[in-house]
């Protein structure tokens, strides 16, 4: 995880050294003119949604009873057995409260070869849902940069069924199912490069019903008008959950790339 966790890093300053000479051609850093921002100051409240693609990888560990199956997938082989998914982050603010949901549906059926005769194949449908429901406040709000403490919940939902086709022996399969509910809290940082370009930074942790539940990310966005924009970084999840009788690690990691309507 560590080792993760300094790749994520990596990446978002990769992402933020090649677009910060870009952003700061875009425009002049002393007198901002950022049309979200203009519209922002004309209302007291504002809306957003945004639909995104995460190109992550999944490693982690699954066990059900003394059945115990390790995985590891780059973003490619997740898309060969990826059988449905969705993704979407929306909320609204009011001066300086707000509130943010971010949903995540993912199912993937993975299918890998035992060694020898004995059985076929061992096959893994995963089937997880995530939502967070989180208030925000903006501790700090300028023209600038706009810096908030986040809190709220996240659930999690996870369906496991292991199955190994017969070879010599007959098959077998276990189904397992979990939901957790974790408090969990963050903060949450925007800065306005100029008039086109901001750069942005995510970060919370919680532990309840799952032994604990963290999230990073980092990134650089692009203002493309006064309702649409646009957001590419780097993001990581990871959940560990454990029970009587079954227990999972899930780590997710990899470019996340979004396009946001606001009004």
């Amino acid at each position: 995880m560590k080792i993760r966790f300094i790749s994520a890093f990596r990446a978002v300053a990769t992402l933020a050294l090649i677009t910060l000479p870009l952003a700061t051609k875009a425009g002049d850093p002393a007198s901002p003119k950022n049309p979200a921002i203009d519209y922002v100051q004309d209302s007291d409240w504002s809306f957003e949604f945004m639909p995104y693609l995460w190109a992550a990888g999944v490693e982690g560990t699954s066990s059900i009873g003394n059945l115990t199956s390790s995985y590891t997938y780059d973003f490619d082989e997740v898309i060969s057995d990826l059988d449905m998914t969705s993704m979407f982050v929306g909320g609204f603010k009011y001066k300086r409260l707000g509130f943010i949901t971010d949903f995540q549906y993912l199912k993937v059926s993975p299918g890998r070869a035992t060694r020898g005769p004995v059985f076929g194949n061992v096959n893994l449908t995963l089937e997880q849902t995530s939502l967070a429901l989180l208030g925000s406040y903006d501790l700090v709000s300028t023209d600038r940069l706009i810096l908030s403490i986040l809190g709220g919940a996240r659930y999690l939902n996870v369906d496991t069924t292991l199955s190994v086709t017969p070879g010599l022996a007959g098959g077998f399969s276990r189904r397992s199912s979990s939901q957790s509910w974790d408090p969990v809290g963050g903060l949450r940082a925007k800065y306005f490069l100029n008039d086109e370009w901001f750069l942005s930074a995510y970060g919370d942790y919680g532990s309840g019903d799952s032994d604990q539940t963290w999230q990073a990310y980092g990134g650089v966005g692009y203002i493309i008008n006064e309702n649409w924009h646009a957001s590419l970084g780097y993001r990581v999840l990871s959940y560990s959950t454990s029970g009587p009788r079954s227990s999972s690690t899930s780590d997710t990691s990899g470019i996340f790339l979004g396009f946001g309507y606001s009004l």
